[in-house]
């Protein structure tokens, strides 16, 4: 996988969630070791949170001026940033130490490549008959012996690298939730207009003031609570509660994945393990899709409550009641 083709994977989830995720390692390293690596380093928690302190900041700039047009949505940006802080905290808490990991995980990518690159060189020099029927092949017993060696070397290189790709990977998906919420939010609040003060009220009609008045009614409403119920603060919270656990359920699920690699438990047991690690799988899908709908409909209510409020605030002075 090329470099731009795992950078699209950022910003493209539903790409990334159709990925089998026990193939992390096959689909991912390739050739692209120190440039996968360096790029989960700028999207590491620090990074991220770095990120929400600058959207912060462009936040409070605006609160003064929007608030009062529109409270309910500068309230739940409030909560949801607040509650992504929280979850942002959590996912460094389930990544561990943060430069030991990605340390510890680039070592294991040059290890794995390294080892990958003995073994296909072993795989090229003895014959596969060699390897199934070394009694036939009494003159090659030492290739077949370093063959071997150098398999087992490659498999527990792989083992190692998988563990710390599936931890890396699952940490990243749930930075990538709010990094995407970070993208959007940020678009959308350099979009925003804060309310002209300028406005004078101004001689109309009684028709048009009538008009004027109705609509007022509309984007009042169309600012308010009633707008924004979908997105509650314990609907959030609930949510990304759900997506730590699935993220842990995730991890664990990898543990089993690798002791059903090492074992050989019954046709029984292997299938019982086997569906309730593809439910964990399909539910994990399921809650970051839901998590990037809640963010994405966050930042669309908001904006419109936002944009709203403000038209309702120009309207308002207009009909000398701002």
């Amino acid at each position: 996988m090329t470099p731009e083709e795992r950078a699209k994977l950022d910003y493209n989830p539903e790409l990334h969630y159709d990925l089998p995720y026990q193939d992390y390692a096959d689909e991912y390293v390739v050739d692209t070791t120190t440039t996968l690596v360096e790029q989960a380093r700028s999207f590491s928690p620090v990074q991220i949170t770095a990120l929400l302190d600058e959207l912060t900041q462009q936040y409070e700039d605006l609160k003064n001026q929007l608030g009062a047009v529109a409270p309910e949505a500068i309230s739940l940006l409030q909560t949801t940033l607040d509650l992504s802080r929280d979850f942002l905290a959590k996912q460094q808490a389930l990544l561990g130490d943060e430069a030991a990991i990605f340390d510890a995980w680039q070592r294991s990518l040059l290890n794995y490549n390294a080892r990958r690159a003995d073994f296909d060189r072993m795989r090229q020099a003895v014959p596969w008959d060699a390897v199934q029927y070394p009694e036939l092949y009494p003159d090659m017993s030492s290739q077949v012996e370093e063959f071997w060696l150098v398999k087992n070397q490659f498999n527990q290189a792989e083992k190692e690298m998988r563990q710390l790709s599936r931890r890396v990977f699952v940490v990243l998906d749930g930075l990538n939730l709010v990094r995407s919420f970070y993208v959007a939010l940020q678009n959308s609040l350099s979009q925003m207009n804060p309310p002209e003060s300028s406005s004078s009220v101004i001689s109309l009609p009684a028709e048009a003031r009538q008009l004027l008045a109705a609509r007022l009614e509309e984007l009042q409403q169309a600012s308010s609570t009633s707008s924004l119920f979908l997105v509650a603060p314990e609907r959030q919270q609930a949510l990304l509660e759900q997506i730590i656990s699935i993220q842990e359920q995730q991890l664990t699920a990898g543990q089993v994945r690798d002791w059903l690699d090492e074992n050989n438990p019954g046709r029984a047991v292997r299938e019982a393990l086997e569906q309730a690690v593809n439910k964990i799988n399909e539910q994990y899908k399921q809650f970051f899709l839901d998590g990037h709908k809640m963010y994405s409909l966050i930042v669309n209510r908001c904006q419109e409550a936002i944009a709203a409020g403000v038209q309702a605030h120009q309207l308002a002075i207009i009909l000398g009641r701002g």
